[in-house]
């Protein structure tokens, strides 16, 4: 490696990564319906959000799709530093709150680790892939299964310095 430095121990890493994690504080949430194509809905945030000079990213568990084989979640959640209701408006979303048939849902929150580390990949706002790690590794048995995958693929990476974001 071109620094000098180098992991000795990745799953210890990541075990106290583990043992250390802590969900987001979140303070407002929005459940709303949009019929936007997917990338147009990323497209539409990511615009809006800098408009209001705000940050948002799809959270762990919705990234997760695109960084190991999970099923689809019916509903994209993404973590902004705006508040939700802005956001949608800023981004041409009805902000009626949606109870039953949500496909999308807006998480207010003000802890910058949820950006850190964020790629945009083929158009789309994705968490880094330790902090779709931490959501899944801490989730339901489903989600800790798909963490497991992820994990190795985490390893891997953190022994060879590559990165495929």
């Amino acid at each position: 490696d071109a620094t000098g430095l180098r992991l000795l121990q990745g799953d210890k890493l990541l075990q106290k990564l583990k043992e250390g994690y802590k969900p987001p504080v979140i303070r407002s949430k929005l459940s709303l319906k949009t019929r936007m194509s997917e990338i147009e809905l990323h497209r539409e945030l990511q615009r809006a959000s800098g408009a209001l000079q705000g940050r948002v990213v799809l959270d762990g568990v919705s990234s997760a799709r695109y960084q190991t084989v999970i099923a689809a979640e019916p509903i994209a959640s993404f973590y902004c530093s705006t508040r939700p209701e802005e956001l949608a408006r800023a981004a041409s979303i009805d902000t009626t709150p949606e109870r039953h048939f949500a496909n999308l849902e807006l998480l207010q929150t003000d802890d910058e680790r949820l950006f850190f580390d964020s790629r945009e990949v083929d158009g789309r706002l994705l968490s880094s892939p330790v902090q779709t790690w931490c959501e899944l590794v801490t989730g339901d048995k489903r989600a800790q299964e798909v963490a497991e995958v992820l994990r190795d693929r985490l390893l891997k990476e953190m022994a060879t310095g590559a990165s495929d974001g």
